[in-house]
């Protein structure tokens, strides 16, 4: 995960991304800049995958309209789920291999989108 903070007059310009799942480590960057109302969070997109806590993830930056300006961009991983019940590029075969560069991990899951109705995102 990546950050940047440009202070302005009014506000703040954040930039945030590349979380992958990895919630513990949105909150330690949350806690260390301390969003507030006149700030903007851009968040530059690859929320989910690789991280076990995806969902988290998802419910924390959509949390975060509450506090102050976000604006949300689509990743990489968001397009690749978004398009895989269409695209079978974007599944190999019947399964899609995910890498976990944090433990070494490779997780052989079903299909982005059998994952996304099991919910398990």
């Amino acid at each position: 995960m990546a950050f940047l903070v440009y202070s302005f007059g009014m506000g703040r310009l954040i930039g945030i991304t590349d979380i992958h799942g990895e919630y513990d480590k949105l909150c330690l960057v949350l806690e260390k800049i301390q969003p507030q109302k006149d700030d903007t969070i851009v968040f530059m997109g690859d929320y989910i995958d690789r991280g076990k806590k995806s969902r988290d993830v998802i419910d924390e930056v959509i949390k975060l309209q509450d506090v102050c300006n976000c604006i949300y961009l689509i990743g990489s991983h968001e397009y690749a789920m978004l398009h895989a019940d269409k695209d079978d590029y974007y599944n190999l075969g019947s399964h899609s291999v995910i890498y976990d560069a944090s433990s070494g991990d490779i997780n052989l899951y079903g299909k982005y989108y059998e994952v996304l109705k099991d919910g398990d995102v």
